[in-house]
């Protein structure tokens, strides 16, 4: 088994380059690990007290052993109406009444937990991770022992790249993990560990060798990635809980109907450079979502047209980042017939642009980055602000240098970072 003392649990972040609205019509979207992180340290507490540390927002909260106890493990979740708590057990959060759940979790942070609240994501990290604790903690029957949970991201905030969701199965990963190692330790391996009036189960040890995590368990974290995505964004579709948990690439499709999402994994990648460009416009995907259903009602017809666009531009980049054997020269020189990988960029943003999501802020960004020669798309999803540069392979220092220096000199910040990162892992920390 794991080291029982402390383990460091890790989550990429995503970039969705192709498809990332398409999807919301039953297209496919594009959606890749990025290697900035977030990383999550757990570890037994050497007094009487939980304490959860948030490094990014400065914060540390505390509770007594008997406080937690009875706020997070005694009080049963907030079910559905109809669902009867003997159906419900950590393995099924879609049975959570979420909403309530969420109200119950919000008023327990603003008058519970006494840590200055540094913004609203800072305040929906604290919900979701009671939440996680409750929801995950409350239906087993092991003695929980006090622990020290602390979190910190590379991630940008605000940027469309999943730091929230990271955040999310960085804790969920860690939760489940901790019950591996509580049961083991109690030497109840072919037990039942659920609590009375809870739906009984036991853990599949079998599928849990030292640090792996299974392909049972890591849909399980995806599932609670994706009901706490509901918190977050009015249009959830579960595309950034995918990649943080599977990481690499992945296609990625959805449907009203469908009982679970459809997630293609591509393991073996060609990692491509990208920048990251902070243009301190943060999108709203509750409007941008709305303003493409009042264009899809007046030109249904385009709409229509845009998605089967952003699915051959789904498809073709797909096979590029795929073949890892690919020369490099395919992503920068144009082929018989073929769009270059800059040029499917291009596209992208423009489809963007015809419709009036990009505003002129964010175009002002793209036409620095084209007048430099880069290739562009604009990041919309999860909050997104950032606009995507891809720098081709081979790339000079001193080209990418004179284009971050030109995008500072106008304000903007930029930062590095490489697409194809793997998914959620666990080591053991000595």
């Amino acid at each position: 088994m794991a080291n029982p003392d402390a383990f460091k649990i890790s989550a990429p972040g995503k970039m969705s380059l192709f498809g990332e609205y398409a999807v919301s019509y039953g297209r496919s979207v594009l959606s890749c690990g990025i290697d900035l992180r977030t990383n999550l340290y757990f570890e037994k507490s050497k007094t009487d007290n939980f304490k959860l540390n948030l490094c990014n927002y400065n914060s540390t909260v505390i509770f007594s052993y008997e406080n937690f106890c009875y706020l997070m493990l005694f009080e049963k979740p907030s079910l559905r109406n109809g669902v009867d708590i003997d159906r419900y057990n950590w393995r099924t959060p879609e049975l959570l009444n979420v909403e309530e759940f969420v109200s119950k979790m919000h008023e327990f942070v603003h008058k519970v937990v006494k840590t200055k609240i540094r913004n609203s994501e800072h305040e929906l990290m604290l919900i979701v991770l009671f939440l996680l604790m409750k929801g995950i903690l409350c239906s087993v029957d092991i003695e929980v022992q006090p622990f020290t949970i602390t979190v910190d991201s590379t991630i940008p905030s605000g940027s469309g790249t999943g730091n929230l969701t990271a955040f999310v199965v960085c804790v969920t990963a860690a939760l489940i993990h901790y019950l591996h190692i509580r049961v083991s330790e109690e030497g109840r391996q072919n037990e039942f560990v659920s609590k009375l009036q809870y739906l009984p189960f036991k853990l599949n040890f079998s599928k849990v060798t030292g640090n792996m995590i299974g392909a049972e368990e890591k849909d399980l974290i995806s599932h609670w990635s994706r009901v706490c995505e509901v918190i977050q964004d009015n249009y959830p579709i579960g595309v950034e809980s995918a990649v943080a948990t599977y990481g690499k690439m992945i296609q990625f499709s959805s449907s009203p109907n469908a009982i679970a999402p459809s997630v293609k994994v591509y393991t073996h990648v060609t990692m491509l450079e990208f920048l990251l460009v902070n243009t301190g416009i943060h999108t709203n995907k509750t409007n941008v979502a709305h303003k493409l259903l009042q264009f899809s009602k007046r030109h249904p017809g385009i709409i229509e047209g845009l998605c089967m666009l952003g699915q051959i531009l789904t498809d073709a980049a797909t096979e590029m980042i795929a073949n890892a054997n690919l020369s490099t020269d395919a992503f920068e020189q144009e082929q018989p017939g073929q769009f270059s990988f800059g040029e499917l960029l291009d596209v992208h943003y423009f489809s963007y642009f015809g419709v009036g999501i990009i505003n002129e802020t964010q175009h002002e960004v793209h036409e620095i980055i084209r007048s430099s020669g880069f290739h562009s798309t604009q990041l919309v999803s999860d909050q997104g602000g950032h606009a995507a540069v891809f720098i081709p392979p081979n790339t000079p220092k001193s080209e990418l240098q004179t284009l971050r220096d030109s995008l500072s000199h106008r304000g903007y910040s930029s930062t590095l970072t490489h697409l194809g990162a793997p998914g959620l892992t666990i080591t053991d920390v000595l």
